[in-house]
């Protein structure tokens, strides 16, 4: 039952019950006159009683009929039955909420998961021994590495101001049972002649690469330490690594300075070269040479003749040297340095073919001749 339904039973109640009592209080005094009127007579009496009694009860039997009695009852259960209902949905709210904070409290925090760093192996590579041997003439190199066998690993003193100025040899080795060793030994040149180790301070550094085109070169540590971004994100080696169109090259691998002694000056060095290049000097017929300079340029010579001029400005000498007792067969002479020589002293040059140069003789006339280059003249 709704609780307008027992509202409005309830008020039905009450009103057939006030109607009741209004008859009551009509029909009594009827009933009083009645019985004062009639009272000796019993009949009649009893028929005024009996009126009065019956229509109070019919009227009030009618005021508590089913519809009317239970009203308060069923509107005290009906608000019984909605407060509980309330409380029960209250209760049910709360619990639904303390649940949901219970859940939120009992929910585990999100774990973020944190990238394992990436781990860097560091390939190793030292100098276990680097010095001058004077008996040898040579700079003896001895490498600790875990570099895989068969490597190939350039070895070089290179000078620390000056690229591609080294001194002596360049040498490349392989890398067997996690050791290399090399002796750096005098450069022969075929036209300067020969290149020793020298005194001084040197960079001393190794070097790879890993090619994969046409020339392959340590292709194997393609398998081992794979491609450049492979190698830079996951090895390490004290080098610089920079990335080719065929591959990777490290540079620069353990570099360090050293200082040699004992070995060849610089002015030993030149003389060296000066010596070798008198012995492989040539001779080219004047002739010849007149004919054509420029076909011999570059070429390695050596006349002997008579100083028929010299001349000396800002460090330079000239020469014009007779190589006759008539001066006719003449040579221009170009020198860095300053001389002690002066006209009519017999001299040997050694120098480049140049080709050839005109100059104006006292006399006005226009002389061509051919021309050298000088490193010696003595």
């Amino acid at each position: 039952m709704t609780e307008s339904n027992s509202v409005e039973n309830k008020t039905k109640f009450y009103e057939k019950s006030w109607f009741a009592w209004v008859a009551l209080i009509i029909f009594a005094p009827l009933g009083i006159f009645l019985m004062f009127k009639y009272g000796h007579h019993n009949k009649g009496l009893r028929i005024a009683v009996s009126v009065i009694f019956g229509l109070f009860f019919a009227i009030r039997v009618f005021g508590d009929s089913d519809e009317s009695v239970p009203a308060t009852a069923e509107v005290n259960n009906d608000k019984e039955v909605v407060e509980e209902s309330i409380d029960n949905n209250e209760e049910e709210e709360n619990n639904t909420s303390n649940n949901e904070e219970n859940n939120e409290a009992n929910e585990p925090e999100e774990v973020v998961e944190e990238e394992e760093p990436v781990v860097v192996e560091e390939i190793a590579f030292s100098f276990e021994k680097a010095e001058y041997n004077s008996e040898t003439e040579t700079f003896d190199i001895e490498v600790s590495t875990d570099l895989p066998d068969g490597t190939k690993v350039t070895l070089a003193l290179k000078h620390p101001d000056e690229d591609y100025t080294y001194n002596g040899s360049i040498e490349t080795v392989e890398v067997a049972d996690g050791s290399a060793s090399a002796k750096l030994t005098t450069v022969d040149d075929e036209w300067d002649g020969p290149y020793p180790i020298k005194n001084g301070e040197w960079e001393l550094a190794a070097s790879l690469s890993v090619r994969d085109g046409d020339s392959k070169t340590n292709t194997h540590l393609l398998d081992v330490y794979g491609s450049y971004d492979e190698f830079v994100e996951g090895y390490k080696i004290d080098g610089s690594v920079k990335e080719t169109d065929v591959g990777y090259i490290i540079e620069g691998i353990a570099k360090q300075n050293v200082e040699i002694s004992g070995a060849y000056t610089e002015e030993d060095a030149k003389a060296l070269r000066a010596e070798f290049k008198k012995q492989t000097a040539d001779t080219i017929d004047f002739a010849h040479l007149e004919k054509n300079p420029d076909r011999y340029i570059g070429e390695y010579v050596t006349y002997s003749g008579e100083i028929a001029e010299i001349q000396e400005s800002n460090g330079y000498t000239v020469v014009r040297l007779a190589l006759d007792d008539f001066y006719s067969d003449i040579i221009w002479v170009e020198y860095d340095g300053y001389t002690d020589f002066v006209t009519e002293d017999k001299v040997t040059i050694y120098g480049e073919v140049w080709g050839s140069h005109s100059y104006t003789s006292q006399a006005g006339w226009e002389i061509t001749v051919p021309a050298i280059m000088a490193d010696v003249i003595e």
